[in-house]
Order: C-alpha cells, then structure tokens, then sequence
C-alpha cells in the first residue's frame, strides 16, 4: 500500500522473485516504485513481487493505496519491503532521509506490523 500520497515517477515490473537465498545484483531495486510527495521527497518501494504492481508512471496516489505485493526480486536474499526516503540537494543529488512511519522512525531491521 502507498504510505502517502503522491505521483508515481516510476513503475517496474518483470523481473523474476529470485530463489531464497539468490539475489539479482545486476537490478538492486528489482521491481518497485518511486512515489514523489508534494513537498519533492521520493519514496523507492522495492523487492516488489513480479506481475504484482498496478500503477504506472504519471499516476496520483493516495495513502493506503494498494501498488504491489512485496516480493524476492533484486538484490534480495529473502521476501521484503524495502522502503527508503530520499530529498534532492542543492546541488542535485539524492540523499536519504528519516522515514517516520505510525509516528516513530524506524531503523534497520525494525519489524513494522499493518492492523490491516
């Protein structure tokens, strides 16, 4: 589901969920989706499952949206969400910044559980 809203700047899907424990070096991301917000942040969902994703570039989300289904493709050892927040500087590049989810900003490997 789409944690915001916002347009979708990218949308890619067919490469293969990778076998538990391979990973696809060549497509880090693997399928996924880069949402831009109103106020310029990206977001990259990624890993996301092959034939699964039912957006496509230029369309405006809403928060709660379903995009995918979280998949095995990439560089990925095992099925999960990569969720990452970035901002352009000044001077053109893509930095990435805190994320804050159901309030409180997570850290690397910090499990998020969904009521729904």
């Amino acid at each position: 589901m789409s944690p915001t809203q916002g347009v979708v700047i990218s949308a890619v899907d067919g490469l293969p969920d990778m076998d538990i424990g391979k990973s696809d070096r060549d497509n880090p991301a693997g399928n996924h989706v880069i949402l831009e917000t109103v106020d310029g942040v990206r977001l990259l969902l990624a890993h996301l499952r092959q034939g699964s994703i039912v957006v496509h570039e230029g369309r405006r989300v809403d928060a709660g949206q379903v995009l995918a289904q979280v998949g095995n493709s990439g560089n990925s050892s095992e099925p999960h969400l990569h969720i990452q927040a970035m901002m352009r500087t000044e001077n053109g590049t893509w930095i990435g910044i805190p994320l804050k989810i159901q309030g409180r900003i997570l850290h690397r490997g910090q499990l998020l559980r969904s009521s729904q």
